[in-house]
């Protein structure tokens, strides 16, 4: 790297890149942006968490783990009001939308970092190490955000045939002139765990810090992304590395808390940073998600039994109507916690062991994993024979489990529209005015952002 770098100035040009009227996918934000010099000039781009350790904040918004009143869908702003009612076009009036162009900004900023770092010649094999390491976290990341894009932006995978449709742009490059149109998903699946078994092969087992990546989180996101992929084998494969790595499951009975529940709505129970955070990584904050008239889906909270401890520490107590808010957040704030957890690695191995007709072992996995969960010596061990009613048992689990967890439903109810069993969600009324999702696929994918298909030849 024997150019001059200007730290200040790649921060302030990509704070500009986000309020400019151009495209993130062909523009390589400003002139005055110089590269980096130095290795510590790499990671220092890295060590934004504030900004790489952020996933989709509006996705969840339109899950079935929502539910408001028409006072709280007045109150918010329009783009928020169409994402709940379920329209594809959720673009504010400027044409954009942070959901597409939050990921691109992020992706830009990583591949600053890959770009450079193909530059750069180790002189000692102290310098090899560091440059592989932050290669690998790079990797991490962008594969993260591209994870994120296409629970969005691309067609449900109903059937294989729906890999090789057009997805969103697979940007793998900084240079100003890498314009790319999408690419199938099949193309960006590849690449993502290409990136990801790469990384895993140069990150610490466990990190130090839970806003850096490691092998487990890798082994996490691999197991996430074969879930979507509905390639069980693969699923039970990585949750078990993963869980190899890191096995402890937080015993909800320790969660100090709990000596005061019922819970206020800005009472957050569980710690920062927990033991059973794998990756801290928290959704984009938008006014609805601390909104005091979003709930939870009544019949979510129906689910839950009385002696589960999550019942108390992941709502209020109900409202005079039956209405409860969301205080369960794993960021240990009003934050939506979207990263990876211990539980939800449990939950994964459970279903993937199911599912390929290890009903045993998938049984003694779900156990495990319940009786962290519920009041001591309260928990009979579930004791179930047939698959698809363990299955059934286990998606409840992680129903319970995963609610307002950023992505985590959505995901879910795009890999259920193949499912005949699976109803789709609940219809939504406001003001009167029914609106239903149904189970079309293209239902569920986001409309690409105007001004991208304006500035964008590719597309």
């Amino acid at each position: 790297m024997n150019k001059k770098y200007n730290y200040f100035g790649i921060w302030l040009s990509l704070a500009f890149l986000a309020f400019s009227c151009e495209s993130y996918l062909d523009e390589r934000p400003s002139k005055a942006i110089v590269v980096p010099q130095t290795l510590e000039d790499l990671e220092s781009i890295l060590n934004a968490v504030d900004v790489l350790n952020s996933g989709d904040g509006f996705g969840m918004l339109m899950s079935d783990d929502i539910y408001t009143t028409d006072n709280g869908w007045i109150s918010w702003n329009e783009q928020t009001r169409n994402g709940y009612l379920w329209k594809s076009n959720l673009s504010n009036a400027r044409g954009s939308l942070d959901s597409w162009s939050a990921p691109y900004s992020r992706i830009f900023r990583l591949n600053v970092v890959l770009d450079e770092l193909e530059q750069f010649t180790p002189k000692t094999q102290a310098e090899k190490m560091k440059v592989d390491e932050i290669k690998a976290t790079a990797l991490f990341y962008r594969a993260y955000q591209y994870f994120d894009l296409l629970q969005l932006f691309s067609h449900p995978l109903i059937g294989s045939a729906d890999l090789d449709r057009k997805a969103v742009p697979l940007k793998l490059s900084s240079k100003m002139d890498d314009i790319q149109g999408p690419v199938p998903s099949v193309q960006i699946y590849t690449r993502i765990i290409a990136d990801l078994n790469s990384a895993s092969q140069y990150l610490p087992e466990k990190s130090e810090d839970v806003l850096r990546p490691s092998k487990t989180a890798c082994f996490g996101l691999l197991a996430k992304i074969y879930l979507q992929l509905k390639d069980y084998p693969m699923v039970l494969q990585h949750a078990e590395k993963a869980l190899e790595i890191k096995p402890e499951l937080l015993d909800f009975n320790t969660v100090e808390a709990l000596v005061d529940v019922p819970l206020s709505r800005t009472q957050y129970p569980f710690p920062s940073f927990n033991q059973e955070v794998v990756i801290h990584i928290q959704a984009v904050s938008n006014t609805f998600q601390n909104s005091a008239l979003t709930y939870v889906e009544k019949d979510i909270y129906d689910l839950f039994h009385e002696n589960d401890i999550r019942k108390y520490l992941y709502f209020t107590a109900p409202d005079t109507e039956g209405n409860v808010n969301f205080i369960g957040h794993l960021t240990g704030t009003y934050l939506v916690f979207s990263g990876i957890s211990v539980g939800e690695l449990y939950l994964m191995k459970a279903e993937a062991l199911a599912r390929t007709e290890k009903l045993t072992e998938a049984l003694a996995v779900i156990n495990e994993f319940l009786s962290n969960r519920y009041f001591i010596d309260s928990y009979s061990p579930a004791v179930i024979q047939n698959e698809k009613e363990l299955v059934e048992f286990i998606l409840t689990e992680r129903r319970k489990e995963l609610v307002f967890r950023g992505l985590s439903r959505w995901r879910d109810m795009r890999r259920f529209l193949s499912d005949n069993d699976w109803e789709g969600p609940k219809a939504r009324v406001i003001e009167g005015q029914r609106y239903e999702l149904g189970k079309s696929p293209l239902r569920y994918m986001l409309e690409i952002p105007p001004n991208e298909l304006e500035l964008n030849s590719g597309f």
